[in-house]
């Protein structure tokens, strides 16, 4: 009668004296799991110091801490919006009313353009739309 058995090894070295030595690969596996210690031909013991779950374990926690830090600077970024757009609809209400848009002067004008131009020369005006500011006087730059 005749068994024939396949088995795959994994080839590995002692880190103490060097010796190549192979084990089932079965094993192996085991002990990456487990983490428990085996010894080389020599009589060394060999371990993995960290077994799988604890490697996947790692890599959850760092996928984690990431999405966690991604969500953060969501939150920051849609309440940083959020401000931006509560200043933009407040000068939009202050420019339709004929209120002056500059720091300091609350004056109220019918023809608020002329005001701007005559008073206030040169002064960075904000308006109403992102990422855009008026000089008074004419023209626009980002």
């Amino acid at each position: 009668m005749n068994i024939a058995l396949t088995e795959s090894f994994y080839l590995q070295n002692c880190c103490n004296c060097g010796v190549a030595f192979a084990v089932p690969e079965s094993f192996d596996r085991k002990r990456r799991e487990d983490g428990k210690s085996f010894h080389c031909p020599n009589g060394h013991p060999q371990s993995y110091t960290t077994t799988e779950p604890m490697r996947l374990r790692k890599q959850l926690e760092d996928a984690n801490r990431l999405l966690e830090q991604a969500n953060n600077r969501e939150a920051v970024t849609l309440a940083r919006l959020a401000a931006e757009e509560k200043k933009n609809r407040s000068l939009a209400k202050r420019l339709s009313a004929g209120v002056c848009p500059v720091a300091g002067c609350k004056r109220h004008f019918t023809d608020l353009k002329r005001h701007v131009a005559t008073q206030h020369k040169g002064v960075a005006i904000p308006i109403a739309e992102p990422a855009t500011r008026q000089i008074a006087g004419g023209g626009r730059t980002a």
